[in-house]
Formats: C-alpha cells, sequence, structure tokens
C-alpha cells in the first residue's frame, strides 16, 4: 500500500525552491508583456480605419485560437530555422506574453465598450487626440470596468506557464515531473504542484479583489 513520505521535498527543498521561483519569474515577465501589448492591440482594434481594425481582429483570433504549446514550439524550434536564436526562457516568456495579450485584449474590449460613447464625444470636443483620449479618458475607465476578468486571465497565464517546461525551462512543472520520475513518489509532488499553483493563483485572485473593492465604479442609479 502506498504510503505518503513528504521527505523527499524537504530533502530536494533547493530544486524545488528554484522552479517555483522559475514559474514566478516567467509568470512575472510575461504578464507585463501581455499587459502592453494586450493594450497596444486594444488601441487598434477600436481604430477609426475600418482596415486596420479587421487586420488586427485577424491577427488578435489568429493567436487566441492557436495552442499555447504551438506557440511555444514555434519560437523555440521555428525562428532558429531563419537565423533568430533565443534561449529558452526567453523563447517560453514571449510565446505566453503573446498568446495572452490576446485575450488581455478581449478583456479590454470589452472594458471599453462599457465606457458611455458621450465620453468619447466629450472628449473629441475638448481638443484631445485620438490617443491623448484613448489614455486619459477611456483607457482608465476601461480598466475599472475589467478588473475581474483580467484577473482571471493572469491566473490562467501563471497555469499556463506550466507548458515552458516542454522546452526544459526548469519551473515548477518541471521540477515536479523530474523528481516524480526520478523518486517515483507521485502524490508527494502532485500535491506539491497543486499547493504551489493554488497558492500563486490565490495571490492574484486576492489581489484582484483588493483592486476591485478600491476602484470599482459606482453603481449607476436611476432616480425618480
Amino acid at each position: 500500500m502506498y504510503g505518503l513520505d513528504f521527505s523527499i521535498l524537504s530533502e530536494n527543498y533547493k530544486t524545488i525552491f528554484a522552479g517555483i521561483s522559475m514559474t514566478v519569474l516567467v509568470s512575472s515577465i510575461a504578464s507585463v508583456i501581455a499587459f502592453v501589448l494586450g493594450t497596444f492591440f486594444v488601441y487598434f482594434r477600436i481604430s477609426p480605419n475600418e482596415s486596420v481594425q479587421k487586420i488586427m481582429d485577424f491577427l488578435v483570433s489568429c493567436i487566441r485560437n492557436m495552442p499555447l504549446l504551438i506557440l511555444i514550439y514555434l519560437f523555440y524550434k521555428g525562428l532558429p530555422s531563419i537565423g533568430i536564436v533565443f534561449s529558452a526562457f526567453v523563447c517560453g516568456v514571449l510565446a505566453l506574453g503573446i498568446y495572452t495579450a490576446a485575450y488581455i485584449s478581449d478583456a479590454l474590449l470589452s472594458g471599453i465598450y462599457a465606457v458611455p460613447k458621450e465620453h468619447f464625444q466629450a472628449s473629441k470636443a475638448l481638443g484631445l487626440t485620438r490617443i491623448q483620449s484613448f489614455l486619459y479618458i477611456i483607457y482608465p475607465q476601461a480598466l475599472r470596468h475589467c478588473v475581474f476578468i483580467l484577473g482571471s486571465q493572469f491566473m490562467n497565464l501563471i497555469k499556463n506557464s506550466s507548458l515552458v517546461s516542454f522546452i526544459a525551462v526548469a519551473d515548477t512543472f518541471y521540477v515536479v515531473y523530474k523528481g516524480m520520475a526520478d523518486s517515483y513518489r507521485i502524490y508527494e509532488y502532485f500535491i506539491l504542484a497543486v499547493v504551489v499553483y493554488g497558492s500563486l493563483t490565490l495571490f492574484v485572485l486576492l489581489v484582484t479583489n483588493i483592486l476591485q473593492k478600491n476602484y470599482k465604479l459606482p453603481a449607476a442609479e436611476v432616480r425618480v
């Protein structure tokens, strides 16, 4: 009968800690890339030029509907064939960031649609340029409308970061899988993976709740 023995984890705590640190690093850098690139995407998705809108919508749709693992291997195996070589870490971070940016773009777009049209018109009446109107009037309100959706996407990013292990980035999943294979202590390492990823996503959820509480928009009231 199988008996749990977590001493194997304490014996390999340095390797495990290094794996967790790698997961945090990959997720953090990819989150920044996803947020910046997602903002860039959505700016052109609301362009007054219909052709620009369609091109950007098509690009986002292609990224969103592509399996993340294929995108990772496209960077890792495809780019060297045209003379562009990145480390496994950079390939994983870029692929994860670009993939998540497509979903961030959708989240931001839903927030922009929630902004009253009168605010767009008012910004034009004030003489603001399109980019000024976007950055100072529309975008801040859109963020407040989609805090929970953005939080959900960043939680998904943390879970999706486990796929970088397939190109030998020594993250949490890589350490867990190797530990299972070397020691045959499947359940101990499985529980470790659940605790680590659960803790990281819970942290993002707590931050999301704090932001939602502090920056939520007041509910619209109808007075008779």
